[in-house]
């Protein structure tokens, strides 16, 4: 069984009933597909005599058969990455998920803007260079340095019939100002009752080999080699001893530790000028009473500032 010929249907001569027996042909190839040179539907295609010619009668490129990147036209320029695998390892390209960016090493990232911070906080190595604390500040050349002008609260005491008053625990790299404020003696009068400031190390007080001048408790200029000594302190009725004193770096190993101060005993002077003659760390100081008596009075507080 055959298909019609060409031209079959549109003879003028052909009688209804040889049409019709034409049409009743076609339904029967078609229905059984028994013919030669068909293509038949359950093939999807698959019976074409020549696909590679029949993609080109219908325009399709070759990326249509092959399904390569390569065979694309007009595709991006991806270079080497069109054939790379996606991931976070060399070589890969990362690829975005639902939550954003993978986690990669971005070390080789420059010219971000900082603007698009978010979140978080920069860490303060990464903002300059030295070392970051409370007692410093990042300057406009990008180092973190100490802060300049202004001394810090250390800490204080109130004193009330102790045998000293001492403060510990000095750095290296600041200088102090020890204050106190009416410190009073007992059982004793002028006699033998000086302020004794001292320096240390680890709690063992210098007892000798100091350098230094001051006013004693009549205004009359003096020298010891025990301590720097700031005068006079009389008892509660003769009138307390108050003074500021400088202290020069003394935990410095490398220095020796300098003081100076002024104050007041009673109606003369109490200022006092000196150094301890020999250059070692001292983490400590103490004020104590020459005679031995113990130390009363409102407050001695200690203050430091971090040398620049």
């Amino acid at each position: 069984m055959a298909l019609p010929a060409s031209g079959y249907f549109t003879d003028p001569a052909r009688t209804n009933a040889e049409a019709k027996q034409g049409l009743d042909d076609m339904r029967d190839v078609v229905a059984d597909a028994s013919g030669s040179g068909y293509l038949v539907a359950a093939n999807n295609l698959s019976d074409l005599a020549s696909p590679a010619a029949a993609r080109g009668n219908l325009g399709l490129a070759a990326v249509a058969a092959s399904g390569a990147y390569a065979d694309l036209s007009g595709r991006p320029s991806l270079g080497s990455a069109a054939g790379a695998d996606t991931g976070t390892a060399n070589g890969n390209v990362p690829a975005m998920d639902a939550t954003g960016y993978p986690a990669a090493n971005g070390s080789q990232i420059t010219n971000l803007n900082a603007t698009n911070l978010a979140s978080g906080t920069v860490p303060t190595a990464r903002l300059g260079s030295g070392t970051a604390d409370s007692g410093t500040f990042l300057r406009g050349d990008g180092a973190w340095a100490a802060a300049g002008g202004g001394y810090e609260y250390v800490s204080s005491t109130v004193p009330s019939a102790v045998a000293s008053i001492t403060f510990t625990g000095l750095a290296s790299g600041y200088d102090y100002i020890l204050s106190w404020v009416n410190l009073v003696t007992s059982g004793g009068v002028l006699a033998n009752s000086g302020l004794m400031l001292q320096v240390g190390v680890g709690g063992t007080y210098r007892t000798s080999g100091y350098i230094e001048s001051h006013l004693d408790y009549s205004g009359t200029a003096a020298s010891v080699t025990d301590c720097i000594e700031f005068g006079s302190m009389w008892d509660a009725g003769g009138g307390g001893n108050t003074a500021v004193a400088v202290v020069t770096d003394p935990a410095n190993a490398s220095v020796k530790t300098g003081v100076c101060g002024q104050g007041c005993q009673r109606s003369s002077p109490a200022s006092a000028a000196g150094y301890y003659n020999t250059a070692e760390a001292n983490d400590c100081l103490r004020i104590i009473n020459r005679n031995g008596n113990t130390i009363t009075g409102i407050m001695a507080t200690l203050f430091r500032r971090k040398r620049s």
